[in-house]
């Protein structure tokens, strides 16, 4: 049975519209019409796959991925491969029963819970009948951002280590879905020193209210021009400077001293979400 999926003929005029360039026009018509499109807007989106459709790049698709994703209409999710269209409500989400109950049933097999929690705020800003949309559905409340990392051997601490997979969710739970390029800046930082000191960075982006990758990596700098290797090494190199300043380190005051944060001047206290 054909599927069809509506775009209004104003699309061409919308001032977003009008301004991209051909490649991006014809990308976010490919993201509202593919094959693998919804009624819920919120699906599996395949960079190899969709690279062979468009006949481009995979670095192509990326790059595109992030531009929409910086633009606000999209977010991705790498680890699960999927794509949430956040105005997707524009062009295709009509409020007949059949269809909010057939975005039911899709919703129930999305990975990501953040989408779905995201989907839901929409709907709730919309008034869309909420009892059929979501029913038998989850709907949590925002996980909050970790305060501390336990040390290794406390008591109720998790012994194992932490992976990509758990970076990539950390990052995404507390400052913001990660993008392609972003995903990329942690795997290499991963590989520089591990996974559980790039968690205990993005932590300390937290705790500083500067939940955006250049602050992450400043600090990330800082640990391994000190050689760091492990989250003790860590947790004793922040101690000490602190017992030596008073003080803990702030968002943009650029420390030359050997224990402080080389953090760069310029990156401001609420980040580039």
């Amino acid at each position: 049975m054909a599927r069809y999926r509506s775009i209004q003929t104003s699309f061409w005029q919308d001032n977003f519209i009008v301004k991209l360039p051909l490649i991006e026009k014809s990308f976010y018509s490919y993201i509202l019409t593919n094959s693998r499109t919804n009624q819920c807007g919120i699906y599996n989106f395949s960079i190899t796959f969709s690279a062979i459709e468009l006949g481009c790049s995979e670095e192509g698709i990326r790059e595109l991925i992030n531009k929409f994703v910086q633009y606000g209409k999209i977010l991705y999710d790498t680890e699960n491969e999927e794509i949430m269209i956040l105005n997707w409500y524009k062009y295709n989400l009509n409020t007949s029963r059949n269809t909010l109950i057939c975005v039911n049933r899709e919703l129930e097999e999305v990975k990501n819970k953040e989408f779905i929690k995201r989907f839901y705020e929409l709907c709730k800003l919309k008034r869309y009948p909420l009892e059929i949309i979501f029913n038998g559905i989850e709907v949590g409340e925002p996980i909050e951002a970790k305060k501390d990392i336990e040390p290794a051997g406390k008591e109720g601490a998790a012994d194992k280590k932490a992976t990509m997979a758990d970076v990539v969710k950390h990052f995404s739970t507390n400052i913001h879905l990660i993008t392609p390029i972003e995903l990329e800046d942690l795997k290499d930082w991963c590989g520089k020193l591990n996974e559980d000191i790039v968690i205990m960075a993005i932590d300390e982006a937290v705790r500083n209210n500067a939940r955006n990758i250049k602050y992450i990596s400043g600090i990330l700098i800082n640990w391994h021009s000190e050689g760091l290797k492990g989250v003790e090494d860590v947790k004793l190199f922040m101690k000490s400077w602190q017992e030596k300043s008073g003080k803990k380190p702030k968002v943009n005051e650029g420390y030359n001293n050997a224990g402080a944060y080389k953090v760069v001047a310029e990156v401001g206290a609420n980040g580039e979400e």
